[in-house]
């Protein structure tokens, strides 16, 4: 993941690149200079899948010029890195070459002809029931949860960060607490650290140490990394496939 949302200028927007694939550029070349590197250091990695978050949070950041200047550029690297592949999360279409829209619209806030919840309502109770082991919530709540998912606009990734708030917190003050989305692209890398806040101090460490792995891993090499392996924390299933209590 590529955070983009803070580049002010080409150069700004090719390192942020760099720096998501483990790749550091020279400082002295501009932007015009830096797309070979940096299109040969993704063609490296073979087939890959990079995400750019946040491409229409440079407006902000770079004003209307700039940002035409890095779309430029961002066409540039997408067409010589011929290998990889790119997902940009923006509000609206880029315009690049090739571009494929995929629209992600808010979630309806109802329940179904049967009386069964759906869209955030559902989404939101299904979180919350993973985050709290599996203990379903009781029907009378649904009131609530559609509160709670009709202050959150029926966005999909703010309705399952309220929900995990559902392992140690009740309904009613999660709907006392939680605030609008502003309409601000807040990005990926955001949105995943206000997730690992929600965990607890050694599922925070498990996590950071996890992140050496490059894919999925088993229990031999998560003790050669993890400092503790704890029942509490992690467990491995009988494929070997690691697992948090909850999920």
């Amino acid at each position: 993941v590529c955070e983009l949302s803070d580049c002010t200028d080409a150069r700004a927007a090719l390192h942020a690149i760099a720096r998501g694939i483990g790749v550091t550029l020279r400082a002295d070349r501009d932007a015009g200079e830096l797309l070979v590197p940096l299109s040969h250091a993704l063609d490296a990695l073979d087939r890959c899948i990079i995400v750019l978050d946040g491409v229409d949070g440079v407006d902000a950041a770079a004003g209307g010029p700039m940002l035409q200047e890095i779309k430029s550029v961002l066409a540039g690297v997408c067409a010589r890195a011929t290998h990889a592949r790119f997902i940009l999360t923006a509000r609206a279409a880029v315009g690049l070459a090739g571009e494929h829209v995929l629209d992600v619209p808010p979630l309806a806030i109802e329940t179904g002809a049967a009386g069964e919840p759906e869209g955030g309502v559902a989404l939101f109770i299904e979180r919350a029931e993973q985050a709290r082991g599996g203990r379903a919530l009781a029907p009378a709540l649904r009131g609530v949860v559609a509160q709670i998912a009709h202050k959150l606009g029926g966005n999909p990734l703010a309705i399952e960060l309220a929900a995990a708030r559902a392992r140690a917190e009740a309904l009613e003050s999660i709907l006392l607490t939680v605030s609008p989305p502003d309409g601000s692209h807040h990005g990926t890398a955001r949105a995943i650290d206000a997730v690992v806040q929600l965990l607890s101090a050694p599922e925070q460490r498990a996590f950071a140490q996890a992140s050496v792995f490059v894919g999925a891993f088993d229990l031999v090499a998560a003790e050669a990394v993890f400092d503790v392996i704890d029942d509490d924390v992690l467990t491995f299933d009988g494929a070997g496939e690691l697992t948090v209590p909850g999920d």
